[in-house]
């Protein structure tokens, strides 16, 4: 919470797909994320519209971001991993 998740993609690549996103208590490593018991329901939406199209993307970890917080007094992060293509 409070600081940017960044992805990007190789030069003349853009980000096409959003393959997992969770802006609350996320658990795993890329490729194997999954939701934890706190999670961001505006989180897809959010990302999707920040990053697709994009070559570069940066997100910031916020209440504000996400449109709210998921779950008060719990420290949250954003997991998010996407897929480039030509």
């Amino acid at each position: 919470e409070g600081s940017s998740a960044t992805v990007s993609c190789p030069t003349n690549y853009s980000i096409a797909q959003v393959n997992f996103v969770s802006f609350g208590t996320p658990s795993g490593t890329c490729g194997s994320y999954q939701l934890g018991q706190c999670n961001s329901v505006h989180s897809h939406s959010v990302v999707s519209g920040l990053c697709l199209g994009q070559q570069s993307c940066s997100v910031l970890a916020s209440n504000e971001n996400f449109l709210g917080d998921p779950c008060g007094g719990t420290g949250k992060w954003l997991y998010l991993q996407v897929t480039c293509f030509p």
